[in-house]
């Protein structure tokens, strides 16, 4: 092999010019940009430690080089790879590092080579024989678990039914039954007859015991008046009048008729009258002979027998009768008093025989009107349709007694007769307010006393 030939020496004067050259590039440095110099503002932020040395950054690469070289992990799969060379950049030498240990792809976790835990398979039929002979080991038996087998299959109950019992093995079960106990007779049921005794006769009896018997024939033979005893019938029968508003010339005056037990108190009633009127049972006013008759009042505390009409009206109704009834009316300026006027008697004898042709009742026309007032209670009359207004007033003063307290001579003002919240002159007919049989007129201007 022939020798290498040497290299040829440099120009000299071409190296002093290019160190020239560096020299002034180094001595002049270059104008730096706007980026160079933003970077430089940037990196100024950032301390450096000005006590280290080139040659200590140099070894503090060297270590951080080893470092990232050591954690790198060879994933040939060369089995001879035992030792690998690690360049260092400083250096050069390879370094050892420690042998991976070869996992066996057969190799299982922990917790499988544990002993204590033990593994049982649902479909392993020698699982179910352990399990059983387990329970057959609870049971304390030795003879079960002597056998070593499997469990005997449980057999379900059979559901064939018992054959039936023959009709004439059962009748002869009866007889011999009946013929054992024999029927005895029926006791007679007991009585609640009195029945009298002769031996009561022989004997005396102290003077409580003898009351006692003696209220005990009385109640046999005669008969308890339980009614009495109650205040009247179990059952009253209560007529309701319905009153509508006087103002209200389309309304009717109706009548109903309602059953309730004695005892009993009227919120049934009430119910029952206020679904019928079509108004709340709140705002339901019931009065019974002239007084205001609450729910909680029963009939045999308002001293009703078998039957009591009762007049029906809601609230704004009773406000406005009674506001009206306590009105006075205007004083009447031509009215002749008994001492002025001659005629008085003759008015008086006129209103007397209009009294008693009232109470005729051979006349065909003559018909009932029930007189109302707040003072009184109600004074049924038999009016003609020729009867004037002041003789209807008059013979229901007369009738309710206390016509010695309205008389003429006391007072120019007197009573009126009211037909649905008009008043009538004493003049006028009664068959100029057009009323029939049963219906009813208010007497206002009476005053209590």
């Amino acid at each position: 092999m022939p020798p290498r030939p040497r290299p040829r020496p440099a120009n000299r004067q071409a190296s002093e010019q290019n160190a020239a050259s560096s020299s002034m590039t180094r001595a002049v440095p270059l104008a730096k940009t706007d980026r160079e110099m933003e970077l430089d503002k940037g990196d100024e932020f950032f301390l450096r430690n000005r006590n280290r040395t080139a040659k200590d950054w140099k070894k503090l690469d060297k270590l951080a080089k080893g470092e990232s070289g050591y954690f790198q992990v060879n994933q040939s799969s060369d089995e001879d790879s035992d030792v690998e060379e690690l360049s260092d950049a400083s250096s050069g030498t390879p370094r050892k590092r420690r042998k991976a240990r070869q996992r066996d792809d057969n190799d299982l976790p922990r917790w499988t080579r544990n002993v204590d835990i033990s593994l049982l398979a649902s479909d392993d039929e020698s699982d179910a024989e352990v399990i059983d002979m387990a329970s057959q080991e609870a049971d304390d038996s030795p003879s079960k678990a002597a056998r070593g087998g499997k469990r005997p299959r449980s057999r379900s109950k059979s559901l064939t039914p018992p054959p039936e019992v023959p009709m004439q093995q059962i009748l002869n079960v009866r007889n011999v039954i009946r013929s054992a106990f024999a029927e005895l007779p029926r006791p007679d049921s007991p009585s609640n007859e009195y029945v009298e005794d002769s031996t009561m006769d022989s004997i005396v009896l102290d003077e409580d015991l003898a009351s006692i018997a003696r209220e005990a024939r009385a109640r046999v033979h005669h008969g308890g008046d339980l009614e009495k005893k109650r205040g009247g019938p179990e059952n009253v029968t209560i007529k309701v009048h319905w009153l509508p508003h006087p103002l209200n010339p389309g309304s009717s005056n109706d009548v109903w008729s309602f059953v309730t037990k004695r005892h009993d108190t009227f919120h049934a009633l009430f119910d029952e009258i206020a679904d019928t009127a079509g108004i709340l049972s709140r705002s339901l006013v019931l009065t019974h002979n002239g007084s205001r008759v609450f729910a909680s009042a029963t009939p045999h505390s308002l001293k009703i027998w078998a039957e009591a009409q009762m007049d029906a009206s809601d609230l704004v109704t009773f406000q406005y009768l009674r506001e009206h009834r306590e009105e006075r009316p205007p004083p009447i300026a031509n009215a002749p008093s008994q001492r002025s006027s001659p005629s008085g008697s003759a008015e008086d004898g006129e209103s007397e025989s209009d009294a008693q042709s009232m109470a005729d009742d051979d006349d065909d026309d003559v018909f009932k009107l029930v007189v109302r007032s707040a003072v009184t209670k109600d004074v049924i009359l038999k009016v003609r349709p020729t009867t004037s207004c002041g003789a209807i007033v008059k013979a229901f003063l007369k009738r309710a007694g206390i016509a010695d307290q309205y008389s003429e001579s006391r007072s120019l003002r007197g009573p009126q007769l009211m037909v649905d919240g008009e008043h009538m002159k004493a003049d006028t007919p009664i068959s100029e307010a057009d009323l029939e049989d049963g219906d009813q007129v208010e007497v206002d201007g009476l005053q209590y006393h």
